[in-house]
């Protein structure tokens, strides 16, 4: 779930109808080796360079897929869909898997 909020009023949406509504939707068109070497910058920032971190999951989607994300509770919300083996880390098949589900 995505949670769009403005001073007004909030708006949860599921990630996949934001993703397409976004200019994120060149993703979809994105070939796995693109992807991946995307994930490798930015996992390669810190600790284990297989793996993106929080922090490091943050600076890729608000660099990469700006208009994603609109709050930190947003980030903490797709940060817990992609890690979906709990280790506090994202592989890249955990984000390729999310992504490629976000994209249909």
């Amino acid at each position: 779930m995505i949670l769009l909020s403005s001073p007004h009023s909030y708006l949860i949406l599921p990630a996949a109808s934001l993703f397409r509504d976004q200019d994120t939707k060149m993703s979809a068109k994105m070939s796995s080796k693109e992807l991946k070497s995307i994930f490798e910058k930015y996992a390669a920032r810190e600790g284990d360079p297989n793996q993106l971190s929080k922090n490091e999951l943050t600076l890729l989607i608000q660099t990469e897929f700006p208009s994603l994300l609109k709050g930190p509770s947003t980030l903490e919300d797709l940060f817990k869909e992609l890690d979906k083996n709990g280790d506090g880390e994202v592989s890249f098949e955990e984000f390729q898997v999310v992504l490629n589900k976000i994209a249909q």
